[in-house]
């Protein structure tokens, strides 16, 4: 990449910035919740972009919520619950460094951990994510993927 064209990304980058700290305002007083997640390969670069992205926000509008392997607590409930419990309320932001769509793509891809309710556990995501945008929620969902 030219010295030309990186001056020029990184004005585009500084712009966009400011417009979605702009973004946020108008969130709040619309009263819209957003739910944002990012999944990806391991070192894809989730924790990093989220950084960056977080950087001009009002931090007292958004939360970031890594999300671990659920631990025994956790999977005494149903699938979806721990990330229910992390919701944003109307008008705040929340972001998950990984998320439920994390969880699924593993049974799909991990032949080992290939799990008998893998089909139930999808219908469930498209229902609670129906139910989010219903509810009037704004989710955008980003999958990072890295290459050589």
């Amino acid at each position: 990449m030219e010295k030309s064209e990186k001056r020029s990304m990184k004005r585009s980058i500084k712009e966009l910035e400011s417009r979605f700290a702009m973004l946020q305002q108008q969130l709040k007083t619309a009263k819209v919740p957003v739910i944002i997640t990012f999944d990806g390969w391991g070192a894809s670069g989730k924790g990093t972009l989220i950084g960056k992205m977080i950087l001009n926000l009002d931090p007292r509008g958004f939360e970031v919520c890594a999300m671990d392997e659920a631990d025994a607590a956790e999977k005494r409930y149903p699938f979806l619950y721990r990330y229910w419990l992390k919701l944003p309320a109307k008008g705040e932001i929340t972001i998950f460094d990984r998320s439920w769509n994390q969880e699924i793509s593993v049974f799909r891809v991990d032949r080992e951990k290939k799990h008998k309710c893998f089909k139930e556990q999808l219908e469930s995501v498209l229902r609670f994510e129906r139910q989010l945008c219903d509810d009037g929620a704004v989710l955008l969902k980003f999958f990072l993927n890295i290459s050589k």
